[in-house]
């Protein structure tokens, strides 16, 4: 745990202008939410828009974080390091991951602290037994899942590029294919072990997250039995 911490630090250090730069423009766009914007529509574009920039921008951050190790061939010297094998991946996917979920909760919070008269949308979305402020929150959160999802497969791809000595690339197209038919193919079965009261897009969610973090412990797994230099 020690060896994960350290790296862990190292790793918000080295990338705190990525990171630092996402969280600071998302909690400026919020801020000018909370104090500028009028009108329902606008309201709804800004407070659930900036998570899914923030993904991808996190998705990025991640798979710069491994980049920058192989362009600098500094992963030789991650690897003699006194700290297990499994600490490197840990670090670089919780660095990323505090940002993301530090944006999560600044979006969730300003919806909550929104106020916006939401009049409209409230008379069409109660026809349906929906809040538009718990909506909005959904939106977010749907975002902050396919974060998950993106960010296992991201690590998963990397326990395979460490692992394999030889036809990297191919193998991780080939995972990314399989990766995605597997997700759609099994998510309407997934959808009908629920149960029709739970419905698709909430069912969607929870599947998103489940495989997200699968992907993610395989990920890990691989890398700490098989990674080599």
């Amino acid at each position: 745990m020690t060896g994960v911490m350290r790296l862990y630090r190292k790793e918000l250090r080295e990338h705190r202008t990525l990171l630092g730069a996402t969280v600071a423009a998302i909690a400026c766009l919020y801020g000018y939410v909370l104090v500028g914007v009028e009108g329902e529509a606008s309201t709804f574009l800004l407070a659930s828009f900036p998570i899914s920039i923030t993904t991808a921008a996190l998705t990025f951050g991640l798979i710069s974080a491994f980049w920058s190790e192989w362009k600098g061939s500094t992963h030789y010297l991650l690897f003699s390091l006194p700290v297990s094998r499994l600490a490197i991946p840990v670090s670089k996917y919780l660095a990323v991951m505090t940002a993301g979920l530090a944006v999560y909760l600044m979006a969730v919070g300003s919806i909550l602290i929104l106020d916006v008269p939401l009049e409209t949308s409230t008379q069409i979305l109660s026809q349906f037994q929906l809040d538009p402020k718990t909506l909005m929150i959904f939106f977010c959160t749907q975002s902050f899942a396919g974060l998950i999802l993106l960010l296992g497969m991201v690590v998963a791809c990397v326990s395979l590029r460490y692992s394999l000595a030889r036809f990297q690339t191919v193998a991780i197209s080939a995972f990314l294919i399989l990766m995605f038919f597997l997700y759609w193919y099994l998510l309407p079965g997934f959808s009908r072990l629920l149960g029709e009261e739970m419905g698709l897009i909430r069912s969607q969610l929870i599947y998103t997250l489940m495989f997200g973090f699968i992907l993610t412990a395989g990920g890990f797994v691989l890398f700490n039995k098989k990674a080599e230099i």
